[in-house]
């Protein structure tokens, strides 16, 4: 396998979700092609056979968008497996009816439950752009899904048609029902990479359907899928009028080998310039391709034809999918997907009946004139529609925020903060950016660059232009001399973390969760815990950012260091940042010790436990005395990770699975929140394990919060804690989330929460829906009370006058910005408040 497909599954899990896609796959090329062959050797009627054939395409037209919808909202193991039981009886219903010769009408309704049947494809797509999106890998995965795609359609007729031709009629559609059940089941087993579900409000109004561009890739691929429709058919046909109908299968699947090396060497390669034109001239080349078909008289000049045919199928849907990226919100990506997939089954269900029609009439030969029609029609929708496809001026992106409304809204992660900007941007270079930003000044509009919408703040907030990074991700440069790694504003650090350890490599530190983009992640100060390291801007050596007027200005400790101790913390107000340079060193191994323990003790003993450790943190459970603690300390090995089983329970089962529940019932019944607390204080137990950095350092939070987090000096913890566990005791509030602790070591960044001081951060949390305003409220003020310095990610109420008595350097950092933006070009609300006018 080249290099760049080998590379793919690198990632954890890629490898079963593929293999479950393929097998799930199988019937979309063995399913329609079977019934054909089934019907038409028990009935002789080609005209119902391909009536049959297009009831399947065309219930799975109506259904199938409906089900990814689902998906979208609720997740693909929830939706999957009830529709494909529905699809799997419906199936056993054909079979039956056509072997006791039923009414037509009973084969009718069952071909229509078929219909039914999740358009396993897109699942996988959307598996391959969650763990990918923004990087020249989901090209190549787009591309080997593509092939997998073509190899389905080499075996699946081979399969099909030769057990139906020489076993039984109902051979070939009986084991593509296996092949369903089995791919489905197994997919949906494989929880790790199933995409995050967008419940209803995050995704947003109205159908996927909805966006002009994918309104003109669905009507050009009706007309396309009209010639696969009719050239399976009229193949068959084809070659029974010459006594070799088992040859058709043969023939169908050189088809798909022309598709199938195309796809291939398309994914090798990397391409510049618009997408849709590529695209058209795709669709423009499946049209001509039709014409021989027309010209030949035996098999093997048809095998030949349609193998040249298919060079143009590969490339074509290939290109789609990265339009469909382009088009669709995040949130509607598996139904965008499937509007696709819906575009082609209707138009298969028209081609194949009208085929059968034109068999039935005149012959196979006169046939091949609908896929050649078919192609005249693709073309010319495409160069109707080719303006709706044209991508808006300088990389203009659909919603495809980490949550997107209705109307254009983004939503943070948190759901706490909405804007609505103007337009939204996502840059494919530097250049892109710079013009982006030059442009929202020439039209009076702000800037702000956002992320993964991890924070809790507005700080990206803005009703102006929004930069998504999305697509300026990836490692520009390693440098094992210097030992650093320089790496594009948009790389998410989980990405990050996984290819510095492929090098044998990593950061010093890291946070417990790694979801964020490094650039968002820095500018907002993001840290973990640690007696001589903790954030993450401090082990940043470089920086590059776009200023107001559209330059790009480069800056390190020797290169503008001025403007390098502010922008490594830089809140979004001095610039968009393009990219980092990090300090690296060889990987190493963590050994984490986490286990229970009061919370009297865990205060009386702090200063010896985070003396003793490298990195030391605590959680405490609200209406009890008692924390989880977690100790991690360099280790020479060997390497003992979590086991797999034990992993799961603890970090997915309990953490996550028992805490939803738990929450959602703490929610709905508040008196509950108490004993709820005792009980998940002492669910974990004990525990030590030794693993690579990010392994140890960061764990899954999929349980969805709001969050306030302050920097108090170190000295000033337990008394801090003291006060914050006598108030919630006094007060009758309800809290379900624990407060965590963590420390970090004086550093030298202008507005760090622990600059020119050892810092301690306390963090409170409430479940997300859940008023938290009484809490917080009543937690700042004591944490101000001891000049605490509240993250800048995560919710508080402070202002430019109080951080004016809390950090000394501040009038630097607003000097600075009054150089870089004197015309507040990178303000909002937020950045107003905290920085001043």
């Amino acid at each position: 396998m080249p290099s760049p497909y080998r590379a793919l599954f690198a990632e954890p899990g890629t490898k079963a979700f593929s293999t479950a896609g393929f097998l799930g796959r199988m019937p979309l090329s063995m399913m329609g092609i079977g019934v054909v062959t089934m019907v038409s050797q028990l009935t002789g009627r080609y005209g119902l056979a391909g009536a049959l054939s297009a009831t399947i395409a065309l219930s799975a037209a109506a259904v199938g968008p409906q089900i990814s919808r689902l998906v979208d909202r609720h997740g693909q193991r929830r939706v999957l497996r009830p529709a494909t039981l529905v699809a799997l009886t419906a199936a056993a219903g054909l079979l039956l009816a056509a072997q006791l010769r039923g009414p037509d009408w009973v084969l009718f309704v069952c071909a229509a439950g078929i219909g039914s049947v999740p358009s396993l494809g897109a699942m996988v797509r959307a598996r391959w752009a969650a763990l990918y999106r923004g990087t020249p890998k989901l090209h190549t995965a787009y591309s080997f899904e593509s092939v997998v795609d073509e190899v389905c359609f080499i075996f699946g007729p081979i399969i099909s048609i030769g057990l139906s031709t020489t076993w039984f009629p109902e051979a070939g559609p009986l084991l593509a029902a296996c092949f369903l059940a089995l791919g489905v089941f197994w997919l949906t087993a494989q929880r790790a990479t199933e995409p995050e579900p967008h419940p209803r409000e995050r995704h947003g109004g109205g159908s996927a359907l909805r966006s002009p561009g994918l309104q003109v890739l669905v009507a050009t691929f009706a007309a396309t899928g009209a010639i696969f429709g009719a050239v399976d058919v009229v193949t068959v046909a084809f070659a029974d009028e010459r006594g070799h109908k088992g040859a058709a299968s043969i023939v169908l699947a050189l088809y798909a080998a022309g598709s199938c090396a195309a796809g291939v060497v398309f994914g090798l390669l990397r391409f510049s310039g618009a997408p849709e034109r590529r695209w058209l001239l795709g669709v423009s080349a499946m049209a001509v391709s039709m014409i021989p078909l027309l010209l030949v008289g035996n098999l093997p000049l048809l095998a030949v034809a349609l193998f040249v045919a298919g060079l143009s199928i590969a490339p074509t849907m290939i290109t789609t999918m990265s339009l469909i990226e382009e088009h669709v919100p995040r949130a509607k990506l598996t139904e965008g997907m499937t509007w696709v997939s819906t575009g082609l089954a209707v138009g298969v269900a028209l081609g194949s009946s009208v085929a059968g029609w034109v068999i039935d009439a005149a012959g196979a030969r006169a046939g091949y004139g609908v896929p050649a029609v078919s192609g005249t029609v693709a073309v010319a929708v495409g160069f109707l529609g080719y303006r709706r496809l044209r991508r808006p001026a300088s990389g203009e992106a659909p919603l495809s925020s980490t949550a997107s409304g209705k109307n254009g809204t983004w939503r943070n992660w948190g759901g706490n903060v909405a804007a609505r900007p103007a337009r939204q941007v996502a840059p494919a270079s530097v250049e892109e950016l710079a013009e982006a930003v030059r442009r929202a000044r020439e039209d009076g509009l702000k800037v702000k660059a956002v992320g993964t919408g991890h924070s809790f703040t507005s700080i990206a907030a803005t009703d102006g232009v929004l930069i998504r990074p999305q697509l300026l991700t990836g490692i520009r440069t390693l440098d094992r001399d210097s030992m650093t790694v320089t790496v594009e504003a948009g790389t998410p650090l989980k990405r990050l973390n996984a290819a510095l350890a492929r090098e044998g490599l990593s950061l010093t530190n890291m946070g417990d969760i790694m979801e964020q983009t490094v650039s968002g992640a820095t500018s907002t100060g993001t840290h973990g815990t640690g007696r001589e390291s903790a954030s993450i801007a401090a082990q940043i050596t470089g920086l590059e950012l776009v200023t107001a007027d559209g330059s790009v200005l480069r800056c390190s400790e020797k290169e503008n260091p001025d403007v390098f101790a502010a922008a490594r913390i830089g809140l979004g107000a001095l610039g968009v940042v393009t990219a980092i340079t990090f300090a690296v060193e060889p990987l190493f191994l963590l050994t984490a010790r986490e286990e229970p323990m009061p919370f009297e003790r865990v205060l009386a003993e702090f200063d010896q436990l985070w003396a003793e450790n490298e990195h030391f943190e605590f959680y405490w459970f609200p209406h009890t005395g008692n924390t989880n603690t977690k100790r991690n300390n360099r280790s020479a090995g060997p390497e003992q990770p979590v086991g797999q089983l034990a992993g799961w329970f603890e970090d997915e089962f309990l953490s996550n699975g028992v805490f939803q529940a738990a929450q959602w019932v703490g929610r709905a019944v508040p008196r509950t929140i108490p004993a709820i607390a005792q009980i998940s204080s002492k669910a974990l137990s004990a525990r030590t394990y030794t693993d690579i950095p990010y392994k140890v350092f960061t764990s899954p939070r999929r349980v969805r919060f709001v969050e306030m987090e302050y920097a108090v000096p170190r000295a000033a913890l337990t008394e801090t804690l003291r006060e914050l566990k006598d108030m919630v005791d006094r007060s009758g509030l309800r809290v379900s989330f624990p407060v965590e602790v963590r420390t970090a070591p004086a550093d030298d960044i202008t507005l760090s929460t622990a600059s020119g001081r050892d810092s301690a951060y306390i963090a409170v949390h409430m479940f997300r829906g859940t008023p938290y305003q009484a809490y917080f409220t009543a937690a700042e003020r004591i944490f101000t009370a001891h000049e605490g310095r509240p993250h800048w990610g995560k919710v508080h109420t402070r202002d430019a006058e109080y951080f004016t008595r809390v950090y000394p350097r501040f009038g630097e950092f607003t000097a600075l910005r009054d150089r870089l933006d004197p015309d507040r070009l990178f303000q909002n609300d937020y950045v107003r408040r905290v920085l001043g006018a």
